[in-house]
């Protein structure tokens, strides 16, 4: 995703997005080293033409530090530990469901709170081996959210007098709450805010009738 500076040009730009993609099984999933050879790439050339852009890494879809330790083993492997790391930051997005690892998308999963998933525990594990392995170096949680539609894989339930609609609205409050209190995330982005075209994400969508009575 390209994010703009107060110039309107762009200056932060992720290197694909989802590429571990390991649901797709040997066909869509790409391994660290060749996320990494990719990434090294694009990072050299676009600081050759721009010192000021930012590279981020393709967003990774699980808040474990497994696929991020992985990463900085292939970089340590091959270029040694003095050598600088070529991202800028990193992306994540990351749902929360009750298969706990956020990603599970049956219609027989369903969201749960940011508390009930751990949310500050999973962060604060990252963060440790961030400080190890990437200091210096940030998360954008480039997507997150809850939906209304109960074959969503990420739905919020209607509790007591409020609307699936109201209670999504306070988890996603809530998750971006607990998410400053880290400091490892420096931006967070709600999805979507258009309708997405499938009943997992469709409801997401702050834009249409599924959210008008946040206000």
């Amino acid at each position: 995703f390209p994010s703009h500076d107060s110039q309107g040009g762009v200056d932060v730009f992720e290197v694909g997005n989802e590429l571990v993609a390991d649901w797709n099984g040997a066909s869509g999933y790409h391994s660290p080293a060749v996320l990494y050879t990719m990434v090294k790439k694009v990072y050299e050339r676009a600081k050759q033409a721009d010192t000021s852009s930012r590279i981020y890494m393709s967003a990774l879809t699980y808040m474990n530090d497994s696929y991020y330790k992985a990463l900085y083993f292939h970089h340590y492997w091959n270029y040694g530990v003095t050598s600088s790391f070529p991202v800028d930051g990193f992306c994540m997005n990351c749902y929360a469901n009750d298969v706990y690892d956020g990603q599970g998308q049956s219609g027989a999963d369903t969201g749960v709170s940011p508390e009930q998933w751990g949310l500050y525990s999973r962060l604060t594990s990252l963060k440790e081996t961030f400080d190890i392995v990437y200091p210096n170096k940030a998360i954008r949680w480039t997507e997150n959210g809850y939906a209304t539609e109960s074959a969503s894989p990420w739905n919020a339930p209607d509790i007591g007098g409020k609307s699936s609609a109201k209670v999504a609205g306070d988890w996603v409050l809530r998750t971006k709450a607990i998410a400053q209190t880290i400091n490892l995330v420096e931006a967070y982005f709600y999805y979507s805010y258009l309708e997405a075209g499938s009943v997992e994400f469709n409801t997401m969508a702050a834009t249409t009738a599924y959210y008008r009575d946040w206000e």
